[in-house]
């Protein structure tokens, strides 16, 4: 992520404390409202690969 500005902080799709991280925005909830999502360099990784499979399969069915 290009001009991102990591933060040490806790990310919030691994668990994992005082590791690099980066806000990717608000997430929402029913019950508690937004929160501020953060997530470290590999749960990145992992979720840009989950958003190119979704746009992969939305082409075929397109």
């Amino acid at each position: 992520m290009s001009g991102a500005v990591w933060d040490a902080g806790r990310c919030w799709r691994c668990e994992a404390d005082d590791v690099p991280v980066i806000w990717l925005g608000p997430v929402q909830t029913q019950e508690h409202g937004a929160g501020p999502f953060a997530a470290c360099e590999p749960c990145i990784r992992r979720l840009e690969q989950l958003v190119e499979t979704h746009h992969m399969q939305a082409d075929r069915s397109a």
